[in-house]
């Protein structure tokens, strides 16, 4: 059994900022080996950005083969303290997450729990972190696996310029009974007028489970920027 441990990167804003919205899009999914298939996806989405509060929630229907439905939703909170020394903050997240197939077909959930520290250079507008925590996932007809999870992230704008992208890195080492997983991931935002691009590559390395990769871009257009 694996589990998958998601997590982002969340750095507060100067001020606090309400996001919501929905989106849907089609795409193809192809396993090794050549077979692919297609799926539509619904997808909702919320979040509260505070200097010392994110609040975030999504969901995501999707349509797989076979007339299946599949149905996912995440929440997390993530707070920090006000600085107690040059540029240090104590911070700490909460996840839960959960996936569903219709047609009694399975059910997953995840909750993650991290407490870390966080250095950010002021003015600057990049940091690192360093924490962890305990991580818990279930699968349907499966006994619940409990596992240590590790976590450093790192992010900020090349040359602190207001138009360079948003940069984000996360290496987030977890230890189950059987052994070590590693994941890594390297995301980027560039926002021009109405214009959103986010790039996203991930990776896990592991000689107990096994390696595997993935990535994504999104292009989002907006009526007002």
């Amino acid at each position: 059994m694996t589990l998958l441990v998601a997590a982002s990167i969340r750095v507060g804003p100067a001020v606090a900022q309400t996001d919501a919205s929905v989106s849907g899009g089609v795409g193809t999914v192809r396993y090794p080996g050549g077979t692919t298939f297609g799926s539509a996806i619904l997808s909702p989405a919320f979040r509260y950005s505070a200097p010392t509060v994110t609040i975030d929630g999504s969901g995501a229907l999707a349509s797989l083969p076979g007339s299946v439905l599949s149905s996912q939703g995440r929440a997390s909170v993530w707070a920090a303290t006000l600085p107690f020394a040059v540029n240090v903050r104590a911070g700490g997240d909460v996840t839960a997450a959960g996936t569903t197939l219709n047609r009694g077909l399975g059910s997953t959930a995840e909750l993650h729990g991290v407490a870390e520290l966080l250095w950010e250079e002021k003015g600057a507008g990049w940091g690192v972190g360093l924490g962890a925590g305990p991580s818990t996932g279930m699968i349907s007809g499966a006994s619940p696996v409990v596992a240590l999870h590790t976590r450093l992230r790192a992010w900020g704008r090349p040359g602190s310029a207001p138009d360079a992208p948003d940069m984000q890195f996360l290496v987030e080492p977890t230890r189950f009974p059987e052994g070590w997983f590693t994941d890594a991931s390297v995301a980027a935002t560039l926002e021009r007028a109405h214009t959103v691009v986010s790039f996203y590559v991930a990776g896990r390395i592991s000689s107990t489970y096994g390696s595997k990769g993935a990535g994504s871009m999104f292009v989002q257009w907006f009526v007002r920027p």
